[in-house]
């Protein structure tokens, strides 16, 4: 399930943190297959340690990693090329609901299993413990904001914006952020680094300047202290 946060985090980099314009409504097919590049070309990042081992394997059929991500990148283009014409409201929300639970369910099915070297201890407390289980809880509490909010509008006209509003837009914000930090190693701070240029640039998720970048500056400080403390004691 380790490389299944990867791909989570990767979904979420794609989809959401390295998004130029809210939504697909609209957009061209050669904009929806450039996003679906980006989705692999991301992807293929955040797993890039797990590329050489076997991802697909099933009923004789058997598939590298870049294949497998290739193939999740062009189910983001369907997902993309189904949004250009998208209706607006309650509709177009579970429609959007259910492509993301279509989304997800692709990279669960490729992921690739991890075998079990029979080190128990070190299975389940390796240098990726700290982005599982903090990957984990994070779901956990994201998915039940989601309901709460879904809950508190089930009765009243509703769209994505109104759902998914800027408190919502930017804890998420944060919880990528976070998430990149902990990561074992510094490729996720260099990452996180480019995530916040971008959004700096672009300032897609940004309500209030000052309250934004100081949320997201003692988010990127609070991970740094996670991650050197987890990783000093490891």
């Amino acid at each position: 399930m380790t490389v299944f946060w990867y791909l989570l985090l990767g979904h979420l980099l794609a989809d959401f943190v390295f998004k130029d314009k809210d939504g697909f409504y609209g957009m061209s097919v050669k904009y929806c297959l450039w996003r679906g590049f980006v989705y692999f070309a991301v992807l293929s990042l955040c797993c890039y340690k797990y590329l050489e081992l076997p991802w697909i394997d099933f009923s004789g059929i058997e598939l590298g990693g870049l294949f497998s991500l290739g193939l999740a990148g062009l189910a983001y283009f369907v997902y993309a090329f189904l949004e250009r014409k998208n209706e607006r409201g309650r509709k177009a929300l579970f429609l959007f609901a259910g492509r993301q639970f279509i989304l997800l369910s692709v990279l669960f099915i490729i992921m690739p299993v991890i075998p079990f070297d029979g080190d128990f201890l070190h299975y389940i407390y390796g240098p990726d413990l700290l982005f599982v289980v903090n990957g984990s809880l994070i779901a956990g509490y994201v998915i039940s904001e989601l309901l709460i909010n879904l809950s508190l509008t089930i009765d009243k006209p509703i769209d994505a914006k109104s759902l998914f509003d800027q408190r919502f837009h930017n804890m998420l914000l944060r919880v990528v952020l976070f998430l990149l930090i902990i990561i074992p190693g510094w490729f996720g701070v260099a990452v996180a680094a480019a995530a916040m240029a971008f959004l700096i640039k672009h300032g897609i998720f940004r309500d209030d300047k000052f309250y934004f970048y100081i949320g997201c500056a003692l988010t990127l400080v609070f991970g740094l202290i996670c991650k050197g403390i987890f990783h000093g004691i490891c």
